[in-house]
């Protein structure tokens, strides 16, 4: 026992000289005394936190290591360190150690539980909170987790031998790609559409009334089918190499184009259409009429749907273009519901009773060439095409839009036929009210709001009882704006815009009328991509002063539409007369120093008749200004020399201001710098400030741990 122990513990002194020297003054503080409860219970936590540390270091070691190294048998081989607190002597260690047998189970035990601990995470700690260490326990073991966790996302294989452009034999070209919102793929559409109503139109007549696969008629559709099943083919070649957008980056590369195609239903519907059912369906012996079997040409329809979507979005007159879809579309529908009437007719027997053909019509009588009636039974085999066709569309008509009183069916078959027709003519009337009250409201709601406007204007005028010459001209300016189109406000119908498209628009309309402005010429494309965004609409009526002699200038005038004349104080005398293009005060814009007139008009402009003009304000260009010093140097120079040339600005005035504008920005700039460089020291005091507080609080802790160690000897 005394054996065992002299090997495993090291002595107390040598303890005093390993330890560091705050220890080691502590050891030195207080004398050894038998150890007690509390400290034996500190050295058992002590050694199990040490044990758990090993096994957690055990197993983040990698697997190749582990079983090279083993926490217990490395345990077991190494010294084992002494479980002697400062303050403690080898009697002390003999009366609490026990019996040798004793000690091992503890070990033993103590070993299984922690390694039960370390291998499930840490997750089910037992007394947790009593432990001083189970806390830093757990947090290491979730470090550890985390820093082994690693999630592997793959990668797609990128084989960069392959051209993305190279297709099949032949490299394809980026121009061979369809634009979807060009004009090219449009009137694509345009044309493909009309074949898409050639066989909606006409496959189903054609399969009703024999007349149209004789003669004539035989070798025009023959012609007419085959043009459009080409024209079909051609479609389905666009519709693989028709571009869209990914992440908002034209995709051109071919496979990725015909991937897409292939992959959409709109793929399905064009072979579905495609297939040759008048080549192969003969052969199957099914008894249908002919020409029914190109049925499956109808399937092209949603291609027509889409070219009506684009011509409703180009068109200016988007409420004619609906009503005329929604009137052929209806059109459509009864010719088809004609051609079923009289297939059905066809089928029950023609005449066989008072409602299948001819039912009233007035040639089913046989008349000879003299007005006598033959003998001959009634019949309607010599019928022409003409007169089956138009009776058939007229009983039809009566029946889908409920008017006009027809005859009542017999046979059962009729009875279901013309019950159909009363629900379908139900909807299509609901259709037909539905869109026609809606577009007669879009058609009347700027008159509508017109009408608002200029009542509103009426009562406030009659609130405040202002009548006369002053009301009038009121009701003409609103009139001259409704009559001329001009009621629109431009701010309201750019703001669903984006801040780009605004400006390319804005930029598109009023630009080439910007630049004739000659103080704008040369300046940068920016400067006028943002006054474009700044000038406003105003509207003149005859009489109406735009600036009168002696007042500040604070706005610039482009003329757009009128006529303007620059008149003398008593409004009779003209001196000249501004049409459109003209422009005036765009030198009282720029604030020039030392102009004679000390920036004020220096005539009266008055409009003859209703003027449109441009507006540009001083607030708006020194705000635009701001971020092109360039060009406004240049527009400053540019008007010195206009005032110079008409002899109109005082040059010792203009200099002395400026030398005064230029010591005034050197004092800012200068107050400036000293801002900068004293907010640079403020930032170096603050950062040293942190730092001496950092260090300050790591004092204060390890003062507070050396405190703590020595309340828990004292105690």
């Amino acid at each position: 026992m005394d054996t065992n122990s002299s090997h495993h513990h090291t002595p107390v002194t040598e303890m005093h000289q390993n330890s560091p020297p705050d220890q080691f003054t502590l050891q030195q503080r207080f004398r050894a005394r038998p150890m007690d409860k509390q400290t034996a219970r500190m050295t058992e936590m002590h050694m199990n936190a040490r044990s758990v540390s090993a096994q957690e270091e055990f197993f983040r070691q990698p697997i190749s290591r582990r079983s090279r190294l083993d926490p217990d048998q490395e345990e077991a081989s190494e010294p084992r360190p002494s479980l002697i607190v400062p303050g403690m002597t080898v009697e002390d260690d003999r009366m609490t150690g026990g019996s040798q047998a004793r000690s091992r189970l503890r070990t033993v035990f103590r070993r299984i539980r922690n390694t039960l601990q370390a291998v499930g995470g840490m997750k089910s700690r037992t007394n947790s909170d009593a432990s001083p260490f189970g806390s830093q326990i757990r947090r290491d073991s979730a470090s550890f987790a985390t820093q082994h966790i690693t999630v592997t996302i793959p990668q797609p294989q990128i084989d960069l031998t392959v051209d993305p452009m190279q297709l099949w034999h032949f490299r394809f070209r980026k121009e061979w790609v369809v634009d979807a919102a060009g004009d090219f793929y449009f009137y694509w559409l345009g044309l493909l559409s009309l074949a898409i109503v050639y066989n909606t139109t006409m496959v189903v007549p054609r399969a009703v009334f024999e007349e149209l696969n004789h003669g004539a008629f035989r070798t025009v559709f023959f012609v007419l089918d085959y043009v459009c099943d080409f024209m079909y083919l051609v479609d389905i070649v666009m519709g693989m190499f028709c571009g869209y957008l990914e992440d908002g980056i034209p995709v051109q590369e071919p496979r990725k184009l015909m991937r897409r195609y292939f992959r959409s239903s709109q793929s399905k519907l064009d072979l579905l259409s495609l297939f040759p059912t008048d080549l192969v369906l003969p052969f199957t012996g099914i008894s249908v009429p002919y020409m029914i079997v190109r049925i499956n040409r109808v399937l092209k329809y949603h291609r027509f749907n889409q070219f009506y979507s684009l011509l409703e979005s180009r068109t200016v007159y988007p409420d004619f273009a609906r009503m005329l879809y929604l009137v052929l579309s209806f059109v459509g529908m009864i010719h088809l519901n004609a051609c079923l009437y009289y297939y059905i007719s066809e089928m029950a027997g023609l005449n066989s009773d008072g409602w299948v053909y001819p039912g009233e019509a007035s040639w089913r009588i046989n008349v000879l060439p003299n007005d006598s009636v033959s003998d001959l039974p009634m019949t309607n085999v010599n019928d022409t095409l003409g007169q089956k066709y138009l009776w058939s569309f007229l009983w039809s008509m009566q029946t889908l839009t409920l008017i006009g009183q027809i005859k009542q069916p017999e046979q059962e078959a009729e009875f279901l036929f013309v019950t159909l027709n009363f629900l379908v003519g139900i909807l299509i009337f609901a259709n037909i009210v539905g869109n026609v009250s809606r577009t007669i409201a879009n058609m009347n709601m700027k008159m509508d709001n017109f009408r608002y406007r200029m009542d509103n204007v009426r009562n406030y005028c009659n609130l405040r009882k202002i009548d006369g010459e002053l009301q009038e001209r009121i009701v003409s300016y609103f009139e001259y704006q409704w009559m001329n189109a001009r009621f629109v406000d431009e701010a309201e119908a750019l703001r669903c815009l984006p801040d780009k498209l605004e400006a390319e628009l804005a930029t598109r309309v009023h630009l080439d009328t910007l630049m004739q402005v000659r103080i704008f010429q040369g300046v940068e494309s920016g400067l006028l991509a943002d006054l474009v965004l700044k000038l406003k609409l105003e509207i003149y009526s005859p009489g109406d002063y735009i600036c009168r002699k002696g007042d500040i200038g604070k706005e610039m005038y482009i003329v757009k539409r009128g006529k303007l004349e620059v008149v003398a104080d008593d409004g009779v005398t003209v001196f000249a007369t501004l049409g459109e293009g003209s422009i005036f005060g765009e030198i009282s814009i720029l604030n020039i120093q030392g102009i004679r007139s000390g920036n004020r008009r220096t005539a009266n402009v008055r409009s003859v008749g209703y003027s449109d003009l441009f507006q540009l304000s001083k607030g708006a260009l020194w705000e635009a200004l701001k971020e092109y010093p360039e060009a406004k140097r240049k527009m400053l120079n540019r008007g010195k020399q206009m005032l110079m040339k008409d002899h109109l600005l005082d040059e010792q005035a203009a200099a002395l201001a400026e030398y005064r504008q230029q010591t005034f920005v050197d004092k800012v700039e200068h107050v400036e710098k000293g801002i900068d460089e004293l907010q640079t020291r403020v930032a170096h005091l603050i950062a040293e400030e942190a730092s001496s507080l950092a260090k300050l609080r790591s004092r204060v802790a390890r003062l507070n741990e050396l405190m703590r160690l020595e309340m828990s000897h004292c105690y």
